[in-house]
């Protein structure tokens, strides 16, 4: 019987893989230029996803996750639900 799909263990590698152009790593990049040092996972998200207004847990991994290669935190939000963690772009990063 031939196997619908593809297997876990090829989709897993796929999944792990560095996409440079990707969506959330480009939104990263253009975020840095607009929004100068400091951003914000909402702010990545708003320009990955211009048309969404609620997101989703994996939203929010997917851009933590993007912002770990290129940035580190800084400092948190003074006032705000949760105190949302300021990235600033790492000095090797390009």
């Amino acid at each position: 019987m031939r196997q619908r799909g593809k297997p876990k263990e090829y989709l897993r590698v796929i999944a792990s893989k560095k996409r440079p152009g990707a969506r959330i790593r480009l939104a990263v990049r253009r975020c840095f230029i607009t929004h100068g040092r400091l951003v914000t996972v909402r702010q990545v998200l708003d320009r990955a996803y211009p048309r969404l207004r609620r997101f989703t847990s994996w939203h929010y991994l997917a851009a933590r996750r993007a912002l770990r290669q290129s940035a580190s935190v800084v400092a948190r939000n003074r006032f705000g639900r949760g105190r949302a963690a300021l990235w600033a772009r790492n000095m090797d990063a390009t």
